[in-house]
């Protein structure tokens, strides 16, 4: 059985402060489950940002200029569907202690896409998506 939260009750995070977005990690390795919660997390919220359902400033914590400039345009190039973007399944690999590559699918409408983003942990341990597309 999937969990259904109860009526009024919404377990997602309404601000990236409230998910830990853009906060420094603690020095040293980050498990790769916790890893992996948190950028599923930012990708789920760049979801709302392709829709329309967030401003494009709550991202700035967790994305480098250039990916958040790309995620800005992502939907003239893609046009937006009436029902929501939503996450499907992701994939995460970690190809050195500082960088993780994740790529998920998204259901737009009746279609669904690639999303590959690369995330790495800054000098400050924040971790910045450095890279994103929707293929």
């Amino acid at each position: 059985m999937r969990y259904e939260p109860d009526p009024g009750d919404d377990p997602t995070p309404t601000t990236a402060a409230e998910a830990g977005i853009g906060r420094p990690v603690a020095p040293g390795h980050t498990p790769s489950g916790v890893l992996h919660a948190q950028l599923r997390e930012i990708l789920r919220m760049a979801l709302e940002v392709f829709d329309g359902r967030r401003s494009p400033t709550q991202l700035t914590s967790a994305f480098a200029p250039s990916a958040l400039r790309y995620w800005r345009t992502a939907p003239r190039v893609h046009p937006r569907t009436p029902t929501p973007a939503r996450l499907g399944r992701t994939h995460m690999g970690r190809p050195h202690a500082h960088v993780a590559e994740m790529v998920a699918m998204v259901n737009l409408g009746d279609r669904y896409r690639a999303l590959p983003a690369r995330f790495e942990r800054g000098a400050d341990r924040v971790w910045r998506c450095t890279d994103i597309r929707l293929l």
